[in-house]
């Protein structure tokens, strides 16, 4: 297995948009949210406006996993409004997430792989993330990168956790 990392481009959209659908709640994922690939394109273009990494793992030439990043007041999802009600952010944090490995790539370190690309891309800035509160995989994984659940939130039916990089 050979993983490298590198930004995402307007040609990884496709790409992008087929990792995040096969891992939303409506495919028996835990991803919170829909990601069509008029939403990433859009996520790119404020992204790139903004100076913020869109991250990607590839193992050879497969997509083996996603990370994006924002600034806090980019995006108007209910989920990361309600997260934001709980916690008034500081100027040296960023959004976190949404994150995605492909299936067939966990546990195999990517995860803090494409993290440590980001924190080399963002360096004095803090991730601030929310995770459901019945993903415990996600939160072990983010525990062992050292991040920390600061409190929690309750968002169309769901519980999360509010989690910050220390």
């Amino acid at each position: 297995m050979s993983i490298h990392y590198r930004p995402a481009g307007t040609q990884d959209i496709e790409d992008i948009a087929a990792l995040m659908l096969a891992n939303t709640a409506a495919q028996g994922g835990q991803l919170t949210g829909e990601f069509p690939p008029a939403l990433i394109a859009e996520w790119l273009a404020a992204n790139r406006q903004h100076n913020m990494p869109i991250m990607l793992a590839f193992d050879e030439e497969d997509l083996a996993g996603v990370l994006f990043t924002s600034v806090l007041g980019w995006t108007e999802s209910p989920v990361v409004q309600a997260m934001l009600a709980q916690h008034l952010p500081n100027a040296n944090e960023y959004l976190y997430g949404p994150v995605c490995i492909a299936d067939n790539q966990r546990g195999k370190g990517i995860l803090p792989g494409l993290f440590a690309q980001v924190q080399a891309a963002l360096p004095g800035k803090k991730a601030l993330l929310f995770i459901k509160t019945d993903n415990i995989a996600s939160i072990k994984a983010h525990a062992k990168m050292g991040i920390r659940e600061l409190t929690r939130f309750h968002c169309n039916g769901w519980d999360y956790l509010v989690l910050q990089e220390v």
